[in-house]
């Protein structure tokens, strides 16, 4: 499956195909990618170094997925 998404991923680009993408996204949603990922501003711990809430992701340390929701 990797290689097949990896393929239409290419053709996308080369294609400049971007009314495509939500169907790549589709297809990554199924081969196992997660909708959510660590917050990079906090490192998923929901708190800055100062023991403020990140703002960023609400503070509970997860963000939706860029890849998926770009």
């Amino acid at each position: 499956m990797t290689r097949e998404i990896h393929g239409f991923a290419k053709r996308i680009y080369e294609e400049r195909d971007w009314d495509a993408l939500p169907i790549l996204a589709d297809a990554l949603e199924d081969a196992g990618c997660p909708d959510k990922v660590l917050c990079l501003e906090c490192g998923g711990t929901g708190v800055f170094q100062d023991e403020f809430y990140c703002n960023h992701c609400n503070s509970n340390g997860e963000v939706p997925n860029p890849i998926l929701t770009h």
